[in-house]
């Protein structure tokens, strides 16, 4: 929140590029925070980034899913995951190859920096919590409960902000618009992905691991020399499949 907290202080967005952020790093927030409609061109907090920024804690979840409501790259993709059948998890390469299928995005790169900020927007919502990718683990977003309640329910309101489809969408520098997060310890148990001995599968394979539900896994076993794109690919056919 230290970009919006300087604005909330009258700091020009020239003030605030010399408050310790690297070029690139301010560049991308105030890109992020005017994207999102949390400050202006001129470096104005908005009446969403003003509450986004004093609100307390309980009504936060409710300011930051106003936010994504207000986005067409994410509202959209909400709907498309959570009105369906839905799913317990969704990964972020299949965020990634959603946007790229529906035009969204400038480019892979754009819509693999953006993806990780979608995550942290929707935890930051209360939609769910954001599983970061270590070790040979997917990264990925894990839906709370009521996630397709509160976003087809119209939990947050959606704000006039037209999106094109080529446009550039927010960089990742998310986390000097929002709130600070806690440690990532006990966080759920991410999906793993691996050749190693704990993989038990011949060599030249991947093994794919799906958690449905508690006590429902999906196992797919994959050629290591796939690449990243066809990957991507096998996650976004997957995901419909489960949706059938």
């Amino acid at each position: 929140m230290r970009f919006l907290s300087a604005l909330a202080r009258g700091r020009s967005l020239a003030q605030v590029r010399t408050l310790g952020f690297s070029p690139k790093s301010f560049e991308g927030t105030a890109t992020t925070a005017e994207t999102l409609a949390l400050s202006g061109a001129d470096g104005s907090l908005s009446a969403i980034g003003r509450r986004a920024l004093l609100g307390g804690d309980e009504e936060k979840p409710s300011i930051f899913l106003e936010v994504v409501s207000g986005y067409s790259p994410y509202s959209l993709l909400l709907e498309a995951v959570l009105g369906g059948v839905g799913s317990a998890a969704t990964p972020l390469d299949w965020v990634e190859t959603w946007w790229a299928t529906h035009g969204f995005g400038s480019s892979e790169s754009n819509r693999a920096e953006a993806a990780p900020v979608f995550a942290r927007m929707a935890e930051a919502a209360g939609l769910g919590t954001y599983v970061q990718g270590r070790k040979g683990y997917v990264s990925r977003i894990e839906w709370a409960d009521d996630a397709g309640e509160r976003v087809l329910g119209g939990g947050g309101k959606a704000r006039e902000a037209p999106s094109i489809p080529d446009a550039p969408l927010s960089p990742d520098h998310a986390a000097e618009i929002l709130p600070s997060d806690d440690s990532p310890e006990g966080l759920p148990e991410p999906v793993r992905i691996g050749s190693g001995p704990e993989a038990q599968v011949p060599p030249g394979l991947n093994t794919l691991r799906w958690e449905l539900a508690p006590g429902r896994e999906v196992v797919v076993q994959t050629p290591s020399s796939l690449s990243s794109a066809e990957k991507r690919r096998l996650l976004s056919l997957f995901e419909l499949l489960l949706r059938e």
